[in-house]
This record gives C-alpha cells, structure tokens and sequence, in this order.
C-alpha cells in the first residue's frame, strides 16, 4: 500500500507521521516537503520513509515514478495551499484519499473534481 504524506506543519505531520507507522506499519510512506532538513528530522523519526523534496524535484512525476504509474492510496496535506492541492491531487490512485488537513491560503481554494489516474 503506497501513502502519500506531505509534512507542511512541522510538528503535526510529525505527530501523524508516527501515528501511521503505529497504526500501519507495513504502509510505504511518502514524505514531501521543500525543506530538506524537514525531510532529514523525518527520517531520523522513522526510519523507513521515502523522502521527496519538492523544491529539487516535481513531486508528481516522482510519485508515479516510485509507484510505477499508480499513485497513492492517500494523501495526508498538512499545508492546504492552491498549490499543494492543484499539484498533489494529481498523484492519487484512481478511489483514493485526500485528506485535507491544513488551510494555507485557502481563501478561494477550488477542488479538482476529475481523476487523474
């Protein structure tokens, strides 16, 4: 099972981060973030994520990459901005979740309404 997180707020996606691994500790987790020590604190965490820095590479290419064109089952958005929503839902697999957690911004925010995958 792939899941997607994406570590906006610091200190909650951590919190959830050990939340899944308890609760569900053969998902494969993937992290995302701009902030590579963010993604380095993560790791030091739990120790078997796949971490993504969004700001070296495009988040969703590397999503259907490591899924082999898949996408995830969920997608965990702790930042909640028009970006991270227009971007990352484009990397769920067909009858996945978006969970959406933070609101950034979200004056005005739209939902895509198509799939995807």
């Amino acid at each position: 099972m792939w899941l997607w997180w994406v570590l906006g707020f610091r200190f909650i996606g951590l919190f959830v981060l050990q939340w899944i691994k308890i609760f569900l500790p053969y998902a494969n987790i993937i992290c995302v973030d701009v902030g590579e020590e963010a993604l380095k604190f993560a790791g030091s965490i739990v120790k078997d994520i796949i971490p993504i820095n969004a700001s070296k590479e495009n988040p969703v290419e590397a999503i259907k990459r490591i899924t082999y064109n898949e996408g995830v089952k969920a997608i965990i958005d702790f930042v909640g901005s028009t970006q991270t929503v227009t971007t990352y839902i484009k990397a769920v697999s067909s009858l996945g979740s978006y969970i959406l957690v933070g609101l950034l911004g979200a004056r005005g925010l739209m939902l895509p309404t198509h799939s995807y995958f």
